[in-house]
């Protein structure tokens, strides 16, 4: 691998510098989440990304789940579990096997990966299989950043591999920003829900993220269609934006949505 050039064709250097000029544009949570489910896409398909910066007052860090693939709360909570959770076990395996990239294709993993029975289970337990995984480390030799992208449409393979190695560190340069840019907006004003939405408006809203339809969302809340559409509406309206992955954005900017609740967790 490290004799491979990282860039192989024309076509996947042009990608490269659409995905890199994006990556220096992000300045917002909204932003971030438009590049990694829309350009970056043609880089790591994914359905699911998990993104984790260190936790200033613990040594561990602080995850938080990305994408169109939707996770229940306590399955997430799961995932994070300092006691073998699965993205603990991702991390500890990207330092044994010497930060680099991680491959976990399916039922197969790299021979060099250790703990990959354990690793293969819990991915296949969770129904994310075909995973790839990578870092940064820090000054202080904890991670400085850790990206893990699930349910790939087809196993990882050393393309992959030369991806990460290219653009994780324009993600966390990007997720660094984003959030710092958020800490420093709330600082100065805090935006509470109900200046925003209402209660019932933002639970809606957190459905509409985990990807369930207007129908569903009627059946989980015992509330009619047409009363869930009309709130729908009234969400696009509140939040100027023009269809549910825009609300979806910028929920998440906002800290309006679940997203907020699904950092903290320590590995």
């Amino acid at each position: 691998m490290e004799h491979e050039a990282l860039v192989q064709s024309r076509t996947e250097l042009d990608r490269v510098l659409v995905n890199v000029e994006a990556a220096v544009k992000v300045r917002k949570r909204a932003d971030f989440f438009s590049w990694v489910q829309g350009v970056f896409q043609g880089m790591i398909a994914h359905e699911a990304l998990v993104c984790g910066l260190p936790q200033p007052s613990v040594r561990g860090l602080r995850f938080e789940w990305l994408g169109s693939y939707p996770i229940a709360d306590d399955r997430f909570r799961e995932l994070c579990r300092t006691d073998g959770g699965l993205l603990h076990m991702l991390v500890a395996a990207w330092e044994q096997g010497g930060r680099a990239p991680l491959l976990l294709r399916g039922t197969e993993s790299q021979e060099a990966i250790p703990r990959a029975p354990s690793l293969m289970e819990e991915l296949s337990r969770f129904e994310l299989a075909n995973a790839v995984a990578h870092g940064l480390p820090g000054l202080d030799g904890q991670p400085a950043a850790f990206f893990a992208f699930f349910k790939l449409p087809t196993p990882p393979a050393s393309r992959e591999m030369r991806m990460l190695e290219l653009l994780v560190p324009y993600l966390y340069a990007a997720w660094l920003r984003a959030n710092c840019d958020t800490a420093m907006q709330t600082s100065v004003h805090t935006v509470t829900v109900p200046d925003i939405l209402t209660l019932r408006e933002v639970e809606v809203l957190n459905w509409v993220e985990r990807g369930k339809s207007n129908n569903e969302i009627a059946q989980i809340l015992n509330i009619s269609h047409l009363t869930v559409k009309n709130h729908v509406q009234k969400i696009l309206r509140k939040l100027n934006v023009q269809n549910r992955a825009q609300a979806v954005a910028k929920g998440i900017n906002l800290n309006l949505t679940r997203s907020a609740d699904y950092g903290g967790r320590q590995y």
